[in-house]
């Protein structure tokens, strides 16, 4: 078999509940761990050039770091609806669709308790670690019942594969996406070694922001802008050419968006180690961690600090909902949402 999973208890969640930890390894000693609450991945460790391993995503070795309100959805699958949506009202069919507001007047990542909060189901078929979310019609204010599976998997070639998938009763709206945070110096590392990575993006235009960081509407090319980041930067000095404090921005990706293609590549020379992005969605939010103050009781220990991370998080643009112009992330029934993100990684 190309890739073993194995089982541990990882803790209890806050009702009390079993929490489980799932490690897939391959060969190369290269192994994802993600445990069943919020599908949420907790590590990813890499072989490097000294002997060691790396883990490169920041997360916690316990549950009561996932259950802190301090925990900014570290590895977690978010869903129904990720990033901003605002206004909370729009219409949906014909139909006034009204969802919860868990960030001032708008909603961030589905609301008070999306999927990143809730139990998942799990099955392991193959090589394959498959999760399970059924989310009720009317939750956070969302129409239909929902079944949602996310399925990880890695392969012998050392890539993450995150499948995301789910089938509805009535019209909704989906927008799924993974929200691990990256430092391929090591999820320790802090600002001082991401800004020395180099990133790419696959992007010639992006969507613009209000000062709430909500979606406009408005699709701005990235020529001319600190936004171009089509070749290979150093991320600290492309952050020097931005008027914000940081990058907190949804791509969009070029076509065509029917099958996987390049999205980003990340890479920290100092250590040899890379990451390539894949998807068959039409954006990617590129997030330097700007928000993060001082999240201690990290794993190992470590205290994360603003900068200590970026997010690539493959999604349909945000707030689509409310934007008709934008790709659809409308869902009817007898039609399935699909959404495919490979990080490749090389050491």
């Amino acid at each position: 078999m190309a890739c073993a999973i194995t089982e541990v208890c990882f803790g209890v969640n806050a009702e009390g509940k079993p929490v489980k930890q799932f490690t897939l390894r391959n060969n190369n000693g290269f192994t994802v761990k993600v445990i069943d609450y919020g599908a949420t991945v907790t590590s990813i460790c890499l072989p490097v050039k000294n002997g060691s391993t790396v883990d490169v995503v920041l997360g916690f070795d316990n549950m009561q770091g996932y259950l802190s309100g301090l925990n900014p959805y570290f590895g977690a699958t978010v869903g129904r609806v990720a990033n901003r949506t605002k206004p909370t009202n729009f219409t949906l069919d014909g139909k006034c669709v009204s969802i919860t507001q868990n960030q001032g007047d708008f909603q961030l990542h589905g609301g008070n308790k999306g999927f990143d909060k809730v139990m998942w189901n799990t099955s392991i078929e193959g090589d394959c670690l498959i999760m399970t979310y059924n989310s009720p019609d009317g939750e956070e204010g969302y129409p239909g019942n929902l079944l949602v599976k996310t399925i990880f998997k890695v392969t012998p070639d050392n890539c993450l594969y995150i499948s995301f998938s789910a089938t509805t009763d009535q019209t909704t709206v989906v927008n799924l996406t993974n929200h691990s945070y990256f430092n391929l110096a090591g999820h320790n590392a802090g600002a001082e070694e991401l800004l020395k990575h180099n990133v790419k993006i696959e992007a010639d235009s992006y969507t613009k922001l209000s000062s709430e960081l909500v979606a406009t509407g408005e699709i701005v090319p990235v020529d001319g802008t600190g936004y171009d980041l089509r070749s290979l930067v150093v991320l600290g000095e492309a952050m020097k050419k931005i008027k914000e404090d940081g990058f907190d921005i949804n791509f969009c990706l070029k076509p065509p968006t029917n099958v996987q293609k390049l999205a980003a590549v990340v890479c920290y020379k100092p250590l040899g180690t890379s990451m390539e992005v894949y998807t068959n969605v039409p954006g990617v939010q590129f997030y330097t961690s700007n928000a993060i103050d001082s999240i201690p009781g990290g794993k190992c220990g470590a205290t994360y600090t603003k900068h200590a991370a970026l997010c690539l998080e493959t999604n349909h643009y945000p707030n689509s909902a409310n934007i008709k112009s934008f790709p659809s992330i409308e869902l009817r029934p007898g039609e399935e949402y699909k959404h495919d993100v490979m990080y490749k990684f090389g050491f």
